[in-house]
């Protein structure tokens, strides 16, 4: 896999600045979500309460840089581990996919891996 560099930001509006730069004009912004495998336009105003309200967030910068936000009273540490940083570590894998879709599926598939991974470990923790 190589390095992978991680930056964790304390502040939402932080993580969205590195993210957004050059792109603060714009009123709306296209994303993919990767739950529902649907493409979506979002008001960039309502962004932030909709980001601050999930209670963490992330992004792959290139192919090896890492960017991780997190709200730690809204979410715990299987929250954390298992559906942000192992999703943006996914995104680190190849092979890299052109389509958004795809690329989300595979981050997707590397969450359900360590999720299971979690799971068993917790039962044989707990034997």
């Amino acid at each position: 896999m190589g390095d992978i560099t991680f930056y964790i930001y304390h502040d939402l509006m932080d993580l969205l600045k590195s993210y957004f730069r050059g792109l603060h004009d714009k009123k709306t912004i296209s994303g993919f979500d990767a739950k529902n495998m649907e493409k979506y336009n979002i008001i960039t105003d309502n962004l932030f309460a909709i980001l601050k309200e999930e209670g963490y967030w992330g992004f792959v910068k290139g192919e090896k840089s890492v960017h991780l936000w997190v709200d730690k009273e809204k979410r715990s540490f299987k929250d954390v581990l298992i559906y942000l940083v192992s999703h943006e570590i996914g995104h680190t894998i190849k092979p890299f996919y052109k389509r958004v879709g795809d690329e989300e599926m595979k981050a997707t598939r590397h969450e359900e891996f360590v999720e299971l991974a979690y799971k068993v470990t917790e039962k044989i923790m707990s034997i």
